[in-house]
C-alpha cells in the first residue's frame, strides 16, 4: 500500500513541481515582455524626439546665420525674398530697433504684437515662440534673432516655421500603422501636429480631456497623472484598456518640455505573439513531459522577437535617413573600421559605404576624389587616434559631378565597453549657396548705393547748371533794364533753363514712381499718324539746328490705337532725342513704324525702330544700358546734359505697356533701338473726337474767377495771367476761405474756380467736395479746375473723383493755362449739368 502511495505521490509531486516551475516562468516571462514592450516604446519615442529637437536647433542655427548677411538697406523686401527662397522658412520678417513693426519678404507689414508672448520676446527672454495659428493658415512657431551691423544692433530678424514641414520628416505611424504620432504644445495644451493618415481630427481641440475622450479613454486618474506630468515636464507611459484593447498611452517631452510627443499604441502591435505564449504555457501544463521542449522553443522565439525589435529600430533609422541630408557613420576606434552607415550615403555623397572600408571598387573614384579631404578623414588612423573634428570641406560627387559643401563632425561614445566614433556628414551646399547669394546681394546693394550717391553728385551739378543760368540772367536783366533787347534775351534764356530744370525734375519723379511701382497708364483712342506728326514737328526743329536729317517712315498707316498717348509719345521722344544728342552734326536719324497682325482679335503689333549713325555705345556699357543713373564714361556723352534715367524710364514704360525693347549698337557706327508693343486698334476715322473751339484772342472780360492758392508767388503769377486777359479775380489763401467765398456769393457771381491742391486747413480735394455738397444754386455746375504740381494721371483721377472738372499742371504755361480756362468759360458745362 505504501509503495502504491509512493508511486502515485512521486509523479504527483513531480507534476506539481513542474507545474509550479512552469507557472513561475510564465509569470516572469509576461512581466519581462511587458517591461520590454514599455522599453521598446520608450526607445522609439526617444529617437523621434531627438529628430524633432535636432530640427528645432537647426532652425535656430539657420536663423542666426541669416543675420550675418542681412543689411538694412532700402531694398529690404528684395533681400528678404532672396533669403526666404533659399531657406526652410515660410516667411522672414525684419523689425528695426526701437520699433515693434517691420516688413516681411512678402512686402506686407509685420508686427511683433501678433506673436504669442511678444512682451517676453521683446525683452529677449525667449528665442522661440509658442506654436500659434498664423496668418499663413497653418500652425507656426517664430524664431527671433538679433541683427548686428558693424557691431551695432539694428533690429531683429523673425523667421516663421510651419508645422507642415514635419510631414516630410516624421513617419505617419509606427508599429504597422497601429501607433499614431501627435504633437502637443505644452504651454497652450493645443495639438499642433497630427499624422496625415489619422481619421480623428484633433488639431482644433484645446484640452487633454477631449483628446482622450476621442479614443474612449475615460480614466480620470490617468488624465490627472498625464496633466501633472506635462506640468512637471516629465514623460509618462501607461498601460490601460482603450476601446476594449490593451494599449500603451505615452506622453513624451521634446526640447525641455515645450512640446510633447503623444499617442496610443495597441499592445498587440508590440507583442502580437503574447497570446501564443500564454496558450503554449497552458499546453505545457497538460503535456507535462513536453515542458522542456516548449521552454526551449519559447526562448528561441523570445530571442527572435528581440532580433525583430532590433531590426525594426535599424529600419526606423534608415527610414529617417531617407528624409534628411545627414550621413551618419559608426566606427570602431580599436580597429578603425566602419560598423554601421546610414543608407542615404549613396544619395548624398554618390558612393557606396563599402568603399569606406576598402571593400568597394575604389578605382571608380578619380585620383582627386581619392586624395580628397573627406577620404583623408575616413582613414582608420583618424578614429584610432581619437581625433576631434568639426570642419567644412568640398567634395566632388562622383555620381552627379557637382561640387558639394560638407560639414563633418566627430563624436566619441562608449558602447558595450568599447570606444566608438559617430561621424556626422551634413550636406550644407544649399546653405553655402544661400550665403554666397546673400553676399552677392549685399554687394549689389552696396553698388546700387554707390551708383545713387554718384547720381546725387551728378544731379547736384545738373540742377545747379540751369539754376546758375536762371540766377545769372536775372541779375544781368536787373542791371540792363534800359536795354530791352538784352532783357528779352535774358528772359528767353531763363525760360530755356527753367524748362531744362523741369525736365530733370520730371525724370526724377518718373523714376521714383517706377521704383515704388506706382506708375500707371491711362487709355484713350488716338491716331498714330497724329502722334508721329507731333513728334516730327518737335524733333525736326532740333535736328535742323544741327544740320541733321530726321525722317519718319510710317508703314503702319493712320491706325487708331487704344493706349496712353502721353507715355507712348514720351518713349519715342526719349529715344529720338537721344539719337539727336549723340549723333554728330550732319548725321541722320530714322524712325520706322510697321504694323504686324496679332493673335488677339482687334489687336495689332506695332514695331518702332529708331536708328542713327551717331557715336554708338561700347559692348560693356550695353550690358547696363537700362540701369538707372548709368551714363557711359565718354567725352562725347559728358558734353551733353543728362541724368542717366531716360532709358531706364523708357524700358519701364514699355514693360508697363506689355512690350519689349532692345538695342543694337556699334561704337563709332551708330545705334538702333527696337520697340514692340501690342495695342488694341481699329481703322482710322472710327474715333469721334470732340473739337474744342479756339479763341483768336484771350479776352475774359466780364468774367469773375475765384483763385484759391496759398503760395503768394504762385497766386501772383496766376492772378497776373488772368488780369492780362481782362478777367476779374478774387483770391482765397486756403480751402476754407475759398469755400466760404463761394458759399456767401450770389448765384452766377463766379464763372470758374481755380483750386490749388495742397493748402492749409482744407486742401483742394476737401474744398471741392464741400463746395459740391452745398445747396448753392451754382454748387453742382460751376467749373472747378485743379491747379497743382501733382502732375500724374493718378492725381488727375483724384481731382475728378472729388468733383473737379479738369486739371492744370504747374509750372503754368500761359498758353495752356488760357486754353484750359477758355474751355470752361465758353464751351463749359451746360446749364443744369450736375456733379452728383
Amino acid at each position: 500500500m505504501k509503495r502504491l502511495i509512493s508511486r502515485v505521490a512521486v509523479p504527483m509531486i513531480i507534476v506539481s513541481l513542474l507545474g509550479f516551475v512552469i507557472y513561475f516562468l510564465s509569470s516572469r516571462i509576461e512581466v519581462q515582455m511587458e517591461q520590454s514592450a514599455t522599453e521598446n516604446v520608450r526607445e522609439i519615442v526617444q529617437v523621434i524626439e531627438s529628430s524633432i529637437a535636432e530640427i528645432r536647433r537647426n532652425d535656430v542655427t539657420a536663423s542666426h546665420r541669416l543675420t550675418e548677411f542681412f543689411s538694412s538697406e532700402k531694398d529690404t523686401v528684395s533681400l528678404l525674398k532672396r533669403m526666404q527662397e533659399n531657406s526652410p522658412f515660410a516667411r522672414i520678417s525684419f523689425v528695426p530697433a526701437d520699433s515693434d513693426t517691420g516688413i516681411s519678404n512678402r512686402g506686407k507689414s509685420f508686427t511683433i504684437k501678433s506673436l504669442p508672448d511678444w512682451e517676453g520676446m521683446q525683452a529677449a527672454k525667449r528665442e522661440i515662440t509658442d506654436v500659434y495659428m498664423s496668418d499663413l493658415g497653418a500652425w507656426t512657431y517664430t524664431i527671433k534673432c538679433p541683427v548686428y551691423e558693424e557691431g551695432k544692433f539694428t533690429g531683429d530678424l523673425y523667421t516663421d516655421v510651419i508645422m507642415e514641414r514635419y510631414d516630410d520628416i516624421l513617419p505617419d505611424s509606427i508599429y504597422q500603422n497601429k501607433g499614431l504620432i501627435y504633437i502637443l504644445d505644452a504651454n497652450t495644451l493645443r495639438f499642433i501636429y497630427e499624422p496625415t493618415s489619422t481619421e480623428v481630427i484633433i488639431s482644433g481641440k484645446y484640452d487633454l480631456h477631449s483628446f482622450l475622450n476621442d479614443f474612449g479613454i475615460l480614466d480620470e486618474k490617468l488624465e490627472q497623472d498625464i496633466s501633472t506630468a506635462i506640468e512637471q515636464r516629465i514623460s509618462i507611459i501607461a498601460k490601460m484598456i482603450v476601446s476594449d484593447e490593451s494599449s500603451y498611452v505615452y506622453f513624451w517631452p521634446v526640447d525641455d518640455g515645450e512640446w510633447y510627443l503623444c499617442g496610443i499604441i495597441p499592445e498587440q502591435s508590440i507583442q502580437s505573439e503574447g497570446k501564443a505564449v500564454t496558450q503554449t504555457i497552458a499546453a505545457t501544463s497538460i503535456i507535462i513531459f513536453g515542458a522542456a521542449a516548449l521552454t526551449f522553443l519559447f526562448y528561441t522565439w523570445y530571442s527572435s522577437k528581440n532580433q525583430k525589435v532590433r531590426q525594426y529600430q535599424i529600419d526606423l533609422f534608415h527610414g529617417i535617413a531617407k528624409s534628411i541630408d545627414h550621413v551618419v557613420l559608426l566606427y570602431d576606434c580599436g580597429t578603425g573600421l566602419l560598423e554601421l552607415a546610414f543608407d542615404n550615403i549613396k544619395r548624398i555623397l554618390g558612393i557606396d559605404w563599402q568603399m569606406l572600408n576598402g571593400n568597394g571598387d575604389i578605382q571608380l573614384l578619380t585620383k582627386e576624389q581619392g586624395n580628397s579631404r573627406l577620404f583623408q578623414i575616413l582613414r582608420p588612423e583618424t578614429f584610432q587616434t581619437g581625433l576631434e573634428l568639426m570642419e567644412r570641406t568640398i567634395w566632388n560627387n562622383p555620381e552627379t559631378g557637382a561640387a558639394q559643401y560638407l560639414e563633418i563632425e566627430t563624436t566619441y561614445i562608449i558602447l558595450d565597453n568599447k570606444k566608438k566614433c559617430i561621424l556626422s556628414i551634413l550636406d550644407v551646399t544649399k546653405e553655402e549657396q544661400m550665403q554666397e547669394s546673400l553676399r552677392a546681394s549685399v554687394l549689389a546693394a552696396q553698388n546700387a548705393s554707390r551708383v545713387k550717391s554718384d547720381f546725387l553728385s551728378q544731379m547736384s551739378h545738373e540742377i545747379r547748371t540751369p539754376m546758375n543760368a536762371v540766377v545769372g540772367m536775372v541779375q544781368i536783366a536787373e542791371a540792363r533794364l534800359d536795354d530791352r533787347d538784352r532783357v528779352l534775351d535774358c528772359l528767353h534764356k531763363i525760360k530755356s533753363s527753367s524748362q531744362h530744370l523741369l525736365s530733370l525734375i520730371n525724370d526724377i519723379l518718373d523714376i521714383s514712381k517706377i521704383e515704388s511701382q506706382k506708375m500707371s497708364l491711362s487709355e484713350e483712342w488716338f491716331g498714330l499718324e497724329g502722334l508721329l506728326d507731333d513728334l516730327n514737328n518737335i524733333v525736326s526743329v532740333q535736328a535742323a539746328m544741327r544740320s541733321q536729317r530726321f525722317v519718319i517712315q510710317n508703314q503702319a498707316g493712320n491706325v487708331e490705337l487704344l493706349a496712353d498717348r502721353i507715355r507712348l509719345s514720351q518713349v519715342l521722344m526719349n529715344l529720338v532725342n537721344n539719337s539727336v544728342k549723340y549723333t554728330q552734326d550732319g548725321g541722320h536719324i530714322t524712325l520706322t513704324v510697321t504694323q504686324n497682325p496679332s493673335k488677339v482679335n482687334d489687336h495689332c503689333l506695332i514695331h518702332f525702330c529708331v536708328e542713327d549713325n551717331g557715336i554708338g555705345m561700347s559692348e560693356e556699357f550695353q550690358k547696363k544700358l537700362f540701369t538707372p543713373f548709368e551714363r557711359e564714361d565718354n567725352p562725347a556723352v559728358r558734353a551733353q546734359n543728362g541724368t542717366g534715367l531716360g532709358l531706364s524710364i523708357v524700358q519701364s514704360m514699355v514693360s508697363l505697356m506689355g512690350g519689349t525693347i532692345r538695342a543694337e549698337s556699334t561704337k563709332g557706327v551708330g545705334t538702333a533701338f527696337y520697340v514692340d508693343i501690342e495695342f488694341k486698334c481699329k481703322s482710322a476715322g472710327m474715333v469721334e473726337q470732340a473739337a474744342v473751339p479756339v479763341m483768336e484772342t484771350c479776352d475774359f472780360s466780364g468774367t469773375v474767377i475765384l483763385l484759391a492758392e496759398d503760395n503768394e508767388l504762385n497766386r501772383e503769377i496766376a492772378y497776373e495771367f488772368l488780369e492780362m486777359a481782362n478777367a476779374r479775380v478774387e483770391c482765397a489763401a486756403d480751402g476754407v476761405e475759398a469755400f466760404e467765398k463761394f458759399r456767401d456769393s450770389d448765384p452766377g457771381h463766379f464763372d470758374v474756380i481755380l483750386m490749388d491742391m495742397q493748402m492749409p486747413r482744407w486742401d483742394g480735394l476737401e474744398a471741392a467736395r464741400n463746395i459740391r455738397a452745398l445747396d448753392h444754386p451754382d454748387a453742382k455746375r460751376i467749373p472747378i479746375i485743379a491747379v497743382t504740381a501733382n502732375a500724374y494721371f493718378e492725381d488727375e483721377q483724384k481731382c475728378l473723383e472729388a468733383g473737379m472738372d479738369d486739371h492744370i499742371a504747374k509750372p503754368l504755361d500761359v498758353q495752356e493755362f488760357y486754353k484750359k480756362v477758355k474751355k470752361y468759360l465758353f464751351n463749359g458745362i451746360q446749364e443744369g449739368e450736375s456733379h452728383d
